[in-house]
């Protein structure tokens, strides 16, 4: 009975499949029917396009195998109605597979009677975005739909298969691929899979349809993911925007994972009251379902991020409240079997220029840690009780009571010490030399001045034998009498005491601090602002024309092509660069002793910023140069430059939320270099140089999102040293060269402004770089040469990653 439904499976698929194409008896066939759908059915057939592919649906069945490098949906008014195969891409019977490393598909919005999942797999294997290995592929990779793993609809099978979707979300051009939809697995307890591998991705959970005709509510059903494997620390910004009140369960947790409830009134889940009322106290505020994890590696971290509009922040306890609030969302189920991998924390995110909240672990938002409750594994956020006492140092106390056991006997019993140190000034001559007892009988005078009462005297002049008994026995007098002077201070006086106890930090022992003063948004727009600034100083520092000039180059028109990376770190920036430059000109020799030319020069760049954020960079400038030789193996070269930067940008915040903007500025330098050339031996010289260059970019106003910015233009003086060490041969030369530069002056200082609230930040950017050169010139003829050269930075906040250029010269 198995045997024939498997059949009359397969026959179903090949008539669906077939539509007007011939497919052999064997039924082993693959490739791309009238229909617009790639195929591959039985356990011979194979499908595979590297490129580009643009289908209506993807089938592999009875052991068919599909590979594409990029699957896209069609447009949406080109979509046919939905087709009777379980999902646009569907995976069934005898270890099928499909293989699909990027594109964007979206099956929710076609013209379809009722939509379906993007994925379906039942005993086969799909692979998305991830190799059979794990490797995330990071192309370009954007799926809405939901993913179903089910047996439910399918005709009985005899023998049981894996039934596996792997998904792999990470980046490409420095943004997060995203997955827009549930992952449903009925078969858990049949050995099927869905599994999740995060490189910098994004999951929004939300269910997209499509899951009725499997007989299951889309919005009740929970996601299940059986392996979960995050990035190797929460600053890989792999995270997971809870958008449906269904939960997520994950049957293991590998790494870290930041969860994000969002309760923004445009964007955020708000079914149960509007987002303008939810303050985060009421736990019904956040409405997303829970993210349950069952087990975890060592060393997994789950982090929960809250944003919204009007979070009621004003107190520490609100604070508390909504970290609370937002803990009882996480589940950590083996926690009740004790086990301990999993750690976690709860935040309120930053907003535009509004800093969020700080606890004790980061800087950047209010935040605490998860504490895990041992009945049912739920997480809580107990904010920390005062204590009477912060954590004094007990050292400072020992040297108060520098030994209490002492004090101990003296106290409690008076009587001793009350006849012996009435007087003890007549006890020590006594004791130890009882010769001085003599001179005090025959002379009582001393005696009267010693003992204000004369009665205690009489007693002992007549009768030496009370001092008998006190000199044979010491050890009574040794405790009572080695120094009565600390036990007076230590009864009488408690003021040592009284400083230690009385510290003020009890009273408020656990503050709501608030975060960062520069929100990621505000370090995002001033990270813009930098890299427009250092575009330029790319674009213009190197006076390169008239180097070569020196060096030999004819004059004539030139141009010059070539590309690089440089990157600026500074307190709270962090920019990556990668660019093309373009530079042309033309020169000619007066006859004045002047070399002269103007040119032209052109920079384009992507910049990677703090918190995933980009820009894309556009500096041009025109100037003017010139080179005169001052004899004695001594010159000078003049430049002048005047031009405007831009750059179009997006920045997030920590869980991702963006603004974007664009900035504009105008510029200009003039620099002045002289050198002297040591000629040596065979052609060999030695080059000193100094540099003398003044620079001012302009300040400009703008909007990114709700923030608007102002930047205030700033002007900077920077100073160089060099060393050139090279040799000239026949037509041509090669050299070395290492600089030494520095900025002595130049701030940049930008307000950033929401709502009625304004912020101020200052970036200095003076500063020290040093770089290291490589280069060289050749001449095919007097009228026609070419050159080129590759640096690299070695140091400083502004550093050259590498440049490669090269460039030519036509003399008329």
């Amino acid at each position: 009975m198995r045997g024939r439904n498997k059949v009359l499976l397969s026959a179903v698929m090949m008539t669906l499949l077939s539509s007007t194409m011939a497919v052999p008896s064997t039924w082993a066939a693959a490739g791309l029917n009238s229909d617009g759908r790639i195929f591959a059915v039985g356990s011979e057939s194979k499908f595979e396009s590297t490129g580009n592919t643009t289908a209506n649906g993807v089938v592999a069945s009875n052991g068919g195998q599909v590979t594409i490098g990029s699957l896209d949906t069609p447009n949406t008014d080109q979509l046919p109605k939905r087709y009777r195969q379980p999902a646009f891409i569907t995976g069934m019977l005898d270890n099928s597979s499909i293989q699909v490393d990027g594109g964007v598909m979206d099956v929710t919005t076609a013209p379809w009677e009722s939509p379906y999942p993007v994925a379906f797999a039942y005993n086969s294997k799909i692979n998305l975005g991830i190799n059979d290995v794990g490797t995330v592929k990071n192309k370009v990779f954007n799926m809405q739909g939901n993913v179903l793993v089910s047996d439910k609809t399918m005709p009985p099978y005899q023998q049981q298969q894996p039934s596996v979707i792997n998904i792999g979300l990470g980046r490409a051009h420095n943004s997060p691929n995203q997955f827009s939809g549930k992952a449903v697995n009925t078969l858990e307890d049949k050995g099927g899979e869905i599994n999740m591998t995060f490189d910098g991705g994004m999951w929004s959970h939300d269910n997209m349809g499509g899951l009725e005709a499997f007989m299951i509510d889309g919005k009740e059903a929970r996601s299940s993911i059986n392996t979960l494997t995050g990035t190797r620390t929460r600053e890989g910004f792999s995270r997971i925007s809870q958008d449906s009140r269904s939960d997520i369960h994950v049957n293991k947790l590998d790494g870290h994972i930041n969860v994000i409830y969002d309760m923004t009134s445009g964007t955020g889940l708000n079914f149960s009251k509007p987002g303008s009322q939810k303050t985060g106290l009421d736990a019904a505020d956040i409405e997303g379902g829970n993210f349950i994890v069952k087990s975890a590696a060592a060393g997994s971290g789950v982090h929960g991020y809250v944003t919204g509009d009007h979070l009621d922040t004003s107190s520490e306890s609100n604070v508390n409240k909504i970290l609370d609030n937002l803990a009882h969302k996480f589940y950590y189920e083996n926690y009740v079997k004790g086990e301990r991998n999993l750690s976690g924390t709860v935040s309120i995110a930053s907003k535009g220029i509004v800093s969020s909240f700080q606890k004790a672990l980061t800087t950047d938002q209010k935040e605490g840690d998860i504490t895990w409750k041992d009945g049912n594994g739920q997480g809580s956020y107990v904010a920390p009780e005062p204590k009477p006492t912060p954590t004094p140092d007990p050292k400072p106390v020992t040297p108060v009571t520098p030994d209490p056991k002492p004090v101990t006997p003296v106290t409690p019993d008076p009587k001793p010490v009350t006849p012996v140190t009435p007087d003890p000034k007549p006890v020590t001559p006594v004791t130890p030399d009882p010769k001085p007892v003599t001179p005090v009988t025959p002379d009582p005078k001393p005696v009267t001045p010693v003992t204000p009462d004369p009665k205690p005297v009489t007693p002992v002049t007549p009768d030496p034998k009370p001092v008998t008994p006190v000199t044979p026995d010491p050890k009574p007098v040794t405790p009572v009498t080695p120094d009565p002077k600390p036990v007076t201070p230590v009864t009488p006086d408690p003021k040592p005491v009284t400083p230690v106890t009385p510290a003020p930090a009890p009273v408020n022992p656990n503050p709501v601090i608030r975060g960062a003063y520069d929100t990621p948004h505000m370090r995002g727009a001033r990270s813009a602002i930098m890299s427009n600034i250092n575009g330029w100083r790319t674009l213009t520092d190197n006076m390169y024309r008239p180097r070569v000039l020196q060096q030999g180059e004819p004059t004539g028109i030139w141009a010059r092509v070539g590309g690089g990376k440089y990157s600026f770190n500074a307190t709270g920036i962090d920019t990556d660069t990668t660019y093309t430059r373009i530079q042309g000109g033309y020169d000619a020799k007066t006859s004045s002793g002047w070399t002269v030319g103007g040119q032209v020069s052109y920079l384009r760049g992507n910049d990677d910023y703090v918190f995933n954020g980009t820009g894309k960079e556009k500096a041009f400038a025109v100037g003017a140069y010139g080179l005169k030789d001052l004899g004695k193996n001594q010159y000078i070269h003049i430049e002048s430059q005047v031009g405007r930067a831009s750059n179009d940008f997006t920045v997030r915040n920590e869980i991702g939320e963006s603004l974007s903007g664009e900035t504009k500025a105008n510029a200009y330098s003039i620099s002045a270099r002289y050198g002297k050339t040591v000629k040596l031996s065979n052609g060999t010289y030695i080059e000193p140089q100094a540099q003398l260059s003044y620079t001012h970019f302009g300040g400009d106003s703008f909007n990114a999102g709700r923030m608007h910015v102002e930047q205030s233009g700033v002007s900077s003086t920077a100073g160089g040293l060099g060393l050139e060490i090279g040799k000239n041969f026949g037509a041509g030369n090669i050299y070395t060269r290492v600089g030494v530069n520095h900025a002595f002056s130049g701030t940049v200082k930008t307000a950033y402004t929401s709502g009625a609230t304004t912020k101020y930040t200052s970036e200095d950017i003076k500063g020290t770089w040093t770089d290291l050169a490589f280069g060289g010139r050749y001449g095919f003829n007097a009228n026609n040469s070419i050159f080129g050269d590759i640096s690299t930075g070695l140091s400083g906040d502004y550093k050259a990653g590498w440049s490669v250029n090269a460039g030519f010269t036509h003399k008329f």
